[in-house]
């Protein structure tokens, strides 16, 4: 059942040594079977990605890469453990088309974001300068004026969003993220939150 699986399958020992592979895997990763039994994967499959994927031990989720057989490929890695020699089952599938549409949506959205920044930025401009400059008196002149700053800057915090999320897309490397306290900035929020309403009603007591 596993030979006839499309996806590149491997059985690995504890000791992250090949003992089968299928037909796929034989393709994706360009092993030869006659040299591959006993084989450590990261000699078989040299990648330091894959490498630091197996040294981390962490294998709930998946490993995005391209092997250096056929580096046009774009593979999602998988490693289950299963049975009682604690020997690990390699599933990896090619998501090639899958990331290409993803590269595509992202490089849409930061484009856009891009192009839409400067004119967002002139009418911003020109808004606030009017704004300035309105001596009419005219109550709904002046509104309209408002209602056009209002939502042009609201337009202008979209597109920055969309930036932020596009370079972070972009920069997805984990190895300087640090964990934050979640639960003690809420904590300090919500106190902020009580003395600010505390202080409010104190001064409308004056």
């Amino acid at each position: 059942a596993a030979a006839a699986m499309p996806d590149a399958t491997i059985i690995l020992n504890r000791d992250f040594q090949i003992d089968w592979a299928n037909r796929a895997a034989l393709e994706v990763f360009g092993l030869r079977r006659q040299s591959i039994r006993g084989q450590p994967l990261s000699a078989a499959v040299p990648h330091p990605i894959l490498q630091t994927y197996l040294e981390g031990g962490d294998f709930d989720r998946p490993l995005e890469f391209n092997p250096p057989a056929n580096k046009g490929l774009m593979v999602s890695l998988r490693l289950v453990p299963f049975g009682r020699k604690h020997q690990l089952l390699l599933v990896a599938r090619d998501i090639t088309k899958l990331y290409h549409i993803d590269q595509v949506r992202r490089d849409f959205v930061s484009n856009v974001s891009h192009e839409l920044r400067t004119p967002l930025t002139v009418l911003n401009g020109f808004l606030e300068t009017m704004l300035m400059s309105d001596h009419t008196h005219d109550p709904g002149q002046h509104r309209a004026l408002e209602l056009m700053h209002g939502q042009t800057a609201r337009m202008q915090a979209i597109v920055s969003d969309l930036l932020t999320l596009s370079r972070l897309e972009f920069n997805m490397d984990t190895k300087h993220w640090q964990p934050v306290p979640v639960a003690r900035l809420l904590a300090d929020e919500h106190d902020m939150h009580v003395h600010g309403q505390i202080s409010l009603m104190a001064l409308l007591r004056v």
